[in-house]
């Protein structure tokens, strides 16, 4: 990092603002500063709880659920504090977490940066100089300011197509005023582009973007505003980036995951001529019939964890209780209440797995 910074390179721009202050012996304003920062929900839960007490009964509760607490992170006088005193405590706190909690490792960093030149000792005699090179400084991006991280690659002057991709752009710029975004601490390494593609009548392509080379994709020819932000807040929240985790727990996404599995190994078993070998059955280790219930109970058994196993573990659970027989009897045509893609699978979600 040091010779980074000594030969002209970006520096890091990712440290804490209020962190790096006091790193610098200073003692910033922390009223403001975003409990969101901390990953734990319970630490930010009870430093909200320190900065929403605003009475003497309050105070009091406070000192009787989370006084330990406090104590233990080096603030003794809670339980003698006023309400005067609830800022420092709430101050002392934030830098506990902040601060103090990892100062080793920050004295690591410090030190390393001191071993090149002493630079860490001209950084705390110019720290407000070293700023933009250690913390994010950047805003909120304007309109202005996003399109001129982009090159756009028009068809020919003149030509119908320019005409087209001149509408997607007027609305695209109207989309940018309705959302705000900041560029990455260091930047992009090159200029992105913006590129154009048609629409294939019947189907609606959403817009898409390739992370690699930098480009965004956006259909030619969109001229009512509303149905450009519907399809660019569709290719946004339908992301896999995106929500990804609520999809997960969603049993609509387990039972899809299952089916999927089954129809890729009846089509590795249909290539090999070895369908006639493969036995289902809806007996039970003691070869008496499943009941309807029983049959429920074992689907629920295979898809209860599905999101914390491998894709093959859960496929050969389900096999394993043999849940799937009636469909594999019948073409996967007469037994859909349950894995029945189309009813409970948007076209997203198929493109999706037939993608995959």
């Amino acid at each position: 990092m040091a010779w980074s910074i000594l030969h002209n390179g970006p520096g890091m721009k990712s440290i804490n603002k209020e962190l790096f202050m006091i790193m610098c012996g200073q003692k910033p304003d922390l009223t403001t500063f975003d409990l969101n920062n901390f990953l734990e929900n319970d630490l930010a839960e009870k430093l909200a709880k320190v900065v929403r007490c605003s009475t003497t009964e309050e105070l009091t509760e406070l000192k009787n659920s989370l006084g330990d607490w406090i104590c233990d992170c080096g603030v003794p006088n809670i339980f003698t504090a006023f309400m005067s005193d609830l800022p420092t405590i709430y101050w002392q706190l934030v830098t506990h977490f902040i601060y103090h909690r990892v100062a080793s490792i920050i004295q690591q960093f410090t030190s390393g940066l001191n071993s090149c030149g002493r630079l860490w000792e001209v950084v705390l005699n110019n720290w407000k100089a070293f700023l933009p090179l250690f913390t994010n400084t950047r805003g909120a991006l304007t309109r202005n300011e996003v399109r001129d991280l982009f090159d756009i690659v028009w068809s020919s002057t003149g030509s119908n197509r320019r005409d087209l991709e001149e509408e997607t752009i007027f609305l695209w710029e109207c989309w940018l005023m309705s959302i705000q975004d900041s560029v990455p601490p260091l930047g992009f390494q090159q200029k992105c582009k913006v590129e154009f593609y048609d629409q294939e009548e019947p189907t609606r392509r959403i817009p898409y973007a390739s992370t690699c080379a930098l480009t965004l994709y956006l259909p030619r020819g969109v001229s009512e505003e509303e149905d450009f932000k519907e399809l660019m807040f569709l290719a946004i929240n339908g992301s896999l980036g995106f929500g990804k985790k609520a999809m997960e727990h969603s049993q609509r996404t387990k039972r899809r995951k299952i089916a999927a599995k089954v129809a890729e190994h009846f089509r590795l078993v249909s290539q090999q001529n070895e369908f006639e070998e493969q036995h289902f059955n809806l007996e039970s280790t003691y070869n008496e019939p499943l009941e309807d219930s029983a049959y429920h109970d074992c689907v629920e058994d295979v898809t209860e964890n599905v999101e914390n196993e491998y894709p093959t573990d859960v496929f050969y659970d389900a096999l394993d209780n043999d849940i799937f027989y009636d469909g594999f009897e019948n073409g996967m045509a007469d037994n859909t209440s349950d894995f029945d893609l189309d009813s409970e699978c948007s076209d997203s979600e198929h493109a999706a797995s037939d993608t995959r």
